[in-house]
């Protein structure tokens, strides 16, 4: 899965998504430049786009906001999002989360 990273020292993974706000719907496009494409319909304001890509992701995953913190990309397309499970949880979440989108 190219756009997790390799697991992270204590567990873990990091979640490297282009993000497309100003959508007509929340989904996921697919892969982009080695990243998890995701449309959000909300703008690029105080960082309401942020906001509404973790509480999508928080839905997408089935996991609870608290895991999911970003940690690059706060006023880029460009975002890496670390999430704070074990990495083979990560992982299985992401693949399920991949496969019901194709």
């Amino acid at each position: 899965m190219i756009f997790l990273s390799r697991p992270i020292k204590g567990g873990g993974g990091i979640l490297l998504v282009y993000l497309q706000p100003g959508a007509s719907r929340d989904e996921i496009v697919g892969v982009f430049q080695d990243r998890l494409k995701i449309k959000i319909k909300a703008r690029p304001i105080d960082g309401e786009a942020n906001r509404c890509l973790v509480e999508f992701l928080s839905e997408k995953l089935g996991i609870s906001k608290k895991h999911l913190n970003l940690i690059k990309g706060l006023q880029s397309r460009k975002k890496d999002i670390f999430i704070d499970l074990q990495y083979e949880e990560v992982f299985t979440l992401l693949s399920q989360m991949h496969n019901l989108n194709n």
